[in-house]
């Protein structure tokens, strides 16, 4: 399933069109930093090769210190600061129009982007930002961007084949942990044998359970439930080895402890059940630029495994499943940087 994904005009346009994101990403980048260049001079000089002193000077909040930094990387990345130098970005109308497939991380990452010294500063909301009352926000990232359509259908693809190697008549349950808007949901529901599968919904917010209660009204073999996978399911009312599926979809990443939430995730899976995850890696620095304005991004406290970034690459994830309790887990497309992994 997953070369057939790959393998498709519409996947690899998407890709091309990752690459003119990033180049723009560098650009905020690069414009924050001449900014802060202009405005300070030559103490800007003198205080670049001084983390902390170089936040002190740029009056950046201690909330975003951690953006900062990789704000302050990205440039690194593309070069040391010269003396004199201005950054103007291309329109972004006419980028939309030659790369209509990444039009939301495009207007996410302009609008982001436009306000990113100010959201480091602490004096712009990046919620209202992330979220505004009209036009793309970062749940859209997850759902309608043709990443997430593609991203989705490999889920789709892997849990039918799933679904194939059941004995006819063999009930399916089914877990999804932090299901959030139901992205991941809506692809997967239509393919399930609804007459011998429960599937538990979870999310650790009670006002997306009852938003999926209503979009998903029409599914009778749904169910419901208040979950923070941070903690042990048993103290939720979950017992142990009960599901033959759990799914999560960009979710596992944004816990404080990967080892602990991954015993988590092994403590509900049967004896032959099997978890489907979904990922994303460090590579991409437009998503820094985005999701990285919140303080759940940076709030993991397993600085051994993840030191300075909250996503790590596929073969490190195989590692940790391996390390608590999968003994096979396996990148469904080892090549690409949004990974997704079968582990039983």
């Amino acid at each position: 399933a997953s070369g057939t994904l790959t393998s498709t005009q519409e996947f690899r346009a998407y890709w091309n069109g990752v690459q003119v994101v990033e180049q723009r990403a560098a650009q905020h980048v690069a414009r924050t930093i001449a900014v802060l260049r202009s405005e300070f001079g030559r103490q800007f000089d003198e205080a670049w090769n001084d983390p902390d002193a170089f936040a002190n000077l740029c009056g950046i909040s201690d909330q975003h210190r951690s953006l900062f930094g990789r704000v302050r990387e990205i440039f690194e990345e593309g070069g040391a600061p010269s003396a004199d130098f201005a950054v103007d970005l291309p329109p972004l109308s006419q980028l939309l129009e030659s790369h209509p497939e990444v039009r939301i991380e495009l207007i996410l990452l302009d609008r982001c982007g436009d306000h990113l010294l100010d959201v480091m500063r602490g004096n712009r909301d990046p919620l209202s930002l992330l979220f505004p009352n009209d036009g793309e926000s970062a749940a859209h990232l997850y759902e309608a961007s043709l990443g997430a359509q593609a991203m989705n259908r490999l889920v789709q693809e892997s849990v039918h084949e799933v679904i194939k190697s059941l004995p006819k008549h063999q009930a399916l349950k089914v877990l999804e942990v932090g299901a959030g808007t139901g992205g991941t949901t809506s692809s997967l529901l239509p393919i399930l044998p609804s007459d011998r599968c429960e599937y538990v919904y979870t999310d650790i917010s009670p006002g997306l359970l009852a938003a999926a209660q209503r979009k998903f009204q029409k599914y009778n073999f749904l169910n419901y439930q208040v979950l923070d996978i941070e903690n042990p399911p048993q103290t939720q009312g979950l017992e142990e080895g009960q599901f033959d599926l759990i799914i999560a979809a960009n979710v596992l990443h944004a816990t404080k402890d990967l080892g602990a939430t991954v015993k988590h995730v092994r403590h509900l899976l049967a004896p032959e059940g099997m978890l489907l995850l979904l990922e994303g890696t460090p590579s991409l620095c437009f998503i820094y630029l985005i999701l990285g304005m919140t303080d759940g991004w940076w709030r993991f406290t397993d600085r051994q495994l993840r030191a300075a970034y909250p996503l790590i690459d596929g073969p490190t994830w195989e590692r940790v499943l391996n390390q608590h309790g999968f003994c096979d887990a396996a990148s469904l497309r080892p090549q690409e940087s949004d990974p997704g992994i079968l582990a039983r």
